[in-house]
C-alpha cells in the first residue's frame, strides 16, 4: 500500500538484517519521527537495540499486522500492531489504550524474547519526521504538495502541512493499528501552538492524516516578514515540545507566485461543527484580502492574509421575506458559476432557497450581521406579476454586484436593484424589442447581467446555446434599457446593440460562422466578453465600447484567442472568466491537455498556475467574476471529487510579458484536499 512505504520512508531509513543466534537486546524507545525518549498513546515509536529480527520486513496493509517475519512485539504484555522490522530496528504503533506512565517492552525474534525494558509514555509527545534529504529538515509540504526544502521553500504568509507523530488525544478516536478515516476528521484535543524561528507561527489544524496509521500532520501559517532561509520549527502539543525541525522559507528563484492555501479539508470551521467543505462548482471571491466561499451548508468570509474566518449564513439562518430558514446556499443548473457569492464594497451578494427550495438573493457584511433581501420569489414583479420561484429554470439564476448596484435575470428580464432590496428597477423586459425585425428572437431570455456605476449590460438571444439565432450585447442606463419606438416603424430595423452574432470576430477567418456570445463584464465604459464562431474553431476574450452602439452592433477589439496562443477553452469556451481594472483572469486548457489560469493584462497570455493533472475536467474550476482582487486571485482546485481553495498572485513581474511567466503550483489534492459537498 502506498501509504505504509511512504511511511515507513518518513518514519526510519531501514537497517541491514543479520540473523543471529545470539541474545535480543533492546537498547532504547523513542517516538519514531525525532527519535525522542518519550512516546505517547497511538503514536507511532521505535525500538533501537540488537538482534531483533532475521530479517527486514514490512507491513503491505492495514489493518497493521501484529507479526512481521516471525517478530512480534508486546507492550505491557500486549502484541503491539508493526510498520517495519530489522535487526537494529523495529517501528510500531502504540496502543491508543496505553496507561500513561511507565510502560514496558518485549520484542520476540522467533524463539528468543528481550528482557523487558521500561519507557516513559507520556499524554502526548510530539515529534516531527525528517524529509528523505535527512534530519533536521522537517518532512514538510508546501501549498501545491511541492516538498519543503532549500530549493522549494515556503512563502511568508503560506500555509505549509507538517507531518508528525505524537498529537495526543483525538476527539474522533481510531482503532489501534486502522488508517484514519477521511471523515470525521480526527482532531487533537490538547492545546498546541508552534513557533517558526522562534516566531509564533499559528497552527490551522492538527490532526490525524486521513489513509496512515498514526501519522499526524499541522497545517501551520509561516509568520510574515521571514526573509529568505531555513529556521527552526517546533511544535508543542499540551507543555511538551517537540525537537526543532528545519523550515525553508523564501520565493523560489523562477518559479515565481506561491499559491497558498485558503481552506481544505483540515482547515476546522470556528464554529466547531467540522471542516471545510467548499463547493467545487461555486468558485469564491475576493476583494482586499477578504474571499468569500460557499461551503454547502453555509457562506462564510475568510481574511486570507490572517487566516481568521466568519460564518456569514447558514441552515439556521431564517430568511428575510421568506419561509423559515435557508436550505441551500447552491443552484444546481448550467449556470451555477452565475450564482456563487461575490464580494463588492464589504458586503456579500449570495443565492439561497428557503424552506420551501424557492430561490432567491441576500446581502450580508462580510464582517458578519444581518441578512438583508435582494430579490426573492417573493418580490413584486414590475412587470405586473410574481418573479417564478427556483422550480422555473430561467428564474433568478444570474446576477452581478459592483458593490452599489445588484444586476439580476428573472424569468427572461433584467433588474436592477440596491443591496437591501431597494430601488427595484425594470432594465430590460420581455417586450424591450417588440417592434424589432428580432423582436421573436430576443424576448427571451436575458443572462450575464452586468453592472458599472450607472450602466447595465445584458446578453440577449434566443437561448441559453446562442449557435442559432441572433444574440447580442445590450448597455444602458440602470434606469433601463429603452423600448423600440410605439407605433412601429417600417421597415423595422435591429435594436441598437454593442456586440451582435452577425459580427465576425477579429482574428477570425472561418467563412459561415455565427458568432455566439458568452459571459460578458461591463467595467467603465468598457465591456469585456466571451465569444466563438459557435463551431468551435475559434473562441477567446474581446472588448467592446459601451458606448457604442448601432444597428449591426459596434467595433470589437480582439484581446486573446485559441488560435494565436496555443490554448483552447474548457467546453470550447472562455466563458468563467474574471476581470478586475483591465485585467482579466481566466482558465485553458493547453497542449498538453492541462488546465492552467492564465492573466491577460496589456500582452500576451501569462501562467498563473501549474497544475500536474492532465485531467481538465477534475482539476480547475471556471472563475468568480470577482475572483481577481489587487493583484491577487483566488480559486477552488480540485480532483477526484475533492476540492480546496487557493490564493496566488496575478501581479506581472517586470519585464516579463511571454507565456514563459513565473507561476505558482497546483497540488494533486490527494488527502490534502476537501471532499467537495456538490
Amino acid at each position: 500500500m502506498p501509504a505504509l512505504s511512504a511511511l515507513c520512508l518518513l518514519a526510519l531509513g531501514s537497517a541491514s538484517a543479520n540473523p543471529s543466534t545470539q541474545s535480543v537486546v533492546v537498547q532504547s524507545v523513542t517516538d519514531g519521527a525525532s527519535f525522542a525518549g518519550n512516546v505517547s498513546p497511538g503514536s507511532l515509536a521505535t525500538v533501537f537495540g540488537t538482534n531483533l529480527a532475521a530479517a527486514s520486513a514490512s507491513a503491505s496493509a492495514v489493518p497493521l499486522p501484529t507479526t512481521l517475519g516471525d517478530v512480534t512485539v508486546a507492550v505491557n504484555g500486549q502484541a503491539v500492531p508493526l510498520l517495519y522490522v530489522s535487526a537494529l530496528q523495529i517501528n510500531f504503533q502504540l496502543p491508543y489504550q496505553t496507561p500513561l506512565g511507565h510502560a514496558s517492552v518485549v520484542v520476540n525474534n522467533g524463539s528468543v524474547s528481550s528482557a523487558r525494558f521500561l519507557f516513559n509514555v507520556t499524554a502526548a509527545a510530539p515529534g516531527i519526521f525528517s524529509s528523505p534529504t535527512g534530519a533536521p529538515h522537517a518532512a514538510a509540504v508546501n501549498p501545491g504538495v511541492a516538498a519543503n526544502d532549500p530549493g522549494h521553500p515556503a512563502a511568508p504568509g503560506s500555509v505549509i502541512t507538517v507531518y508528525l507523530t505524537g498529537q495526543g488525544p483525538l476527539d474522533n478516536p481510531v482503532p489501534t493499528g486502522a488508517a484514519a478515516p477521511l471523515t470525521p476528521v480526527s482532531k487533537a484535543t490538547l492545546p498546541f501552538s508552534a513557533t517558526i524561528a522562534r516566531q509564533d507561527a499559528f497552527v490551522q489544524f492538527l490532526g490525524l492524516t486521513p489513509d496512515y496509521v498514526g501519522l499526524a500532520q499541522a497545517n501551520v501559517v509561516v509568520p510574515s516578514g521571514l526573509t529568505n532561509g531555513d529556521y527552526p520549527l517546533v511544535i508543542t502539543v499540551g507543555s511538551v515540545a517537540s525537537k526543532a525541525a528545519t523550515i525553508s522559507v523564501g520565493i523560489s528563484s523562477g518559479v515565481g507566485p506561491v499559491s497558498r492555501l485558503v481552506a481544505d479539508f483540515n482547515t476546522p470551521r470556528p464554529d466547531g461543527t467540522s471542516s471545510f467543505t467548499p463547493v467545487f462548482s461555486h468558485p469564491p471571491a475576493l476583494e482586499n484580502g477578504v474571499a468569500v466561499f460557499d461551503n454547502g451548508d453555509s457562506i462564510w468570509s475568510v481574511n486570507v492574509d490572517t487566516g481568521a474566518f466568519t460564518k456569514l449564513v447558514d441552515l439556521n439562518t431564517p430568511v428575510p421575506n421568506g419561509s423559515g430558514s435557508f436550505s441551500s446556499f447552491y443552484y444546481n443548473d448550467d449556470t451555477a458559476f452565475a450564482t456563487s457569492p461575490q464580494i463588492r464594497n464589504g458586503i456579500v451578494i449570495f443565492w439561497g432557497a428557503d424552506a420551501t427550495h424557492s430561490g432567491g438573493f441576500y446581502s450580508v457584511p462580510a464582517t458578519g450581521g444581518a441578512v438583508a433581501r435582494v430579490a426573492n420569489y417573493n418580490t413584486a414583479d414590475l412587470q405586473g406579476g410574481f418573479f417564478n420561484t427556483n422550480l422555473d429554470p430561467t428564474a433568478l439564476e444570474a446576477f452581478y454586484f459592483d458593490g452599489s448596484t445588484v444586476a439580476f435575470d428573472s424569468s427572461g428580464s433584467t433588474y436592477t436593484t440596491h443591496p437591501d432590496g431597494s430601488n427595484l428597477t425594470l432594465f430590460a423586459g420581455q417586450s424591450t424589442f417588440l417592434c424589432s425585425a428580432d423582436a421573436s428572437l430576443f424576448q427571451a431570455p436575458f443572462l450575464s447581467p452586468s453592472v458599472s456605476g450607472n450602466q447595465v449590460a445584458v446578453v440577449a438571444g434566443a437561448g441559453i446555446d446562442f449557435a442559432v439565432g441572433q444574440n447580442a450585447i445590450f448597455t444602458g442606463p440602470i434606469a433601463g434599457l429603452a423600448s423600440d419606438p410605439q407605433p412601429c416603424s417600417q421597415p423595422y430595423v435591429p435594436h441598437p446593440s454593442n456586440v451582435t452574432s452577425t459580427e465576425q470576430l477579429p482574428g477570425n477567418s472561418d467563412s459561415g460562422y455565427h458568432t455566439r456570445i458568452g459571459t460578458a463584464i461591463l467595467d467603465g465604459t468598457t465591456i469585456y466578453f466571451a465569444a466563438d464562431d459557435s463551431y468551435g474553431t475559434y473562441d477567446g476574450i474581446f472588448s467592446a465600447d459601451s458606448t457604442v452602439a448601432g444597428a449591426g452592433g459596434g467595433p470589437i477589439t480582439h484581446l486573446f484567442d485559441n488560435v494565436s496562443s496555443g490554448l483552447t477553452g474548457y467546453f470550447d469556451n472562455f466563458n468563467q472568466f474574471s476581470e478586475d481594472q483591465g485585467s482579466i483572469a481566466f482558465d485553458a486548457v493547453d497542449s498538453s491537455n492541462r488546465r492552467n489560469y492564465y492573466l491577460l493584462s496589456g500582452g500576451s497570455p501569462i501562467q498563473l498556475t501549474n497544475n500536474p493533472t492532465t485531467d481538465p475536467f477534475n482539476s480547475l474550476q471556471g472563475l468568480n467574476p470577482h475572483a481577481l482582487s489587487d493583484g491577487r486571485l483566488v480559486f477552488i482546485a480540485g480532483g477526484s471529487g475533492y476540492a480546496a481553495i487557493y490564493l496566488v498572485s496575478s501581479k506581472v513581474p517586470a519585464g516579463e510579458a511571454t507565456a514563459q511567466a513565473r507561476h505558482a503550483n497546483i497540488g494533486n489534492h490527494n488527502n490534502k484536499a476537501v471532499k467537495s459537498s456538490q
